[in-house]
């Protein structure tokens, strides 16, 4: 099935370094040590407004978490990451111009342990619903 998720997770995978990974679903993410870690929630679904009905925002956050440890490192480790995510996001939206990010929230995890930022990204999505078509609307 490809879906939004699985899309956006494929780009990622392409676009990011190698030496991060990249988490799907929403869940646990162990935390390791030195390692960056992406981690993709669906927020919503909206009516594309520019577009005919069958397309779709498809709403993401996606979580970049930290893997340092040492404060400072990780302050400026999670600054760069996000510049480079960033970057890598820009470079998809211009070269498929399905991809749009909005904002960029820094905070903490839910336990408090870890810094992140959460990115707001939308993915553009056209259904594939054979049954859609204008066909069958008639003006009575």
């Amino acid at each position: 099935m490809n879906t939004a998720r699985k899309y956006l997770q494929d780009v990622l995978a392409v676009i990011l370094p190698e030496t991060w990974d990249i988490y799907p679903y929403f869940g646990d993410v162990t935390p390791e040590a030195g390692r960056t870690q992406v981690q993709l929630i669906l927020t919503s679904v909206d009516r594309h407004e520019q577009a005919p009905l069958s397309h779709h925002n498809v709403n993401f956050t996606v979580r970049l978490l930290s893997g340092q440890t040492d404060p400072e490192r990780r302050e400026d480790e999670l600054e760069d990451n996000l510049d480079e995510i960033l970057y890598a996001i820009q470079v998809a939206a211009k070269s498929l111009g399905t991809i749009t990010w909005n904002s960029a929230v820094k905070g903490v995890t839910e336990d408090r342990s870890r810094m992140m930022y959460d990115i707001e990204v939308s993915v553009i999505t056209q259904s594939h619903n054979p049954e859609l078509s204008t066909d069958s609307i008639t003006e009575e």
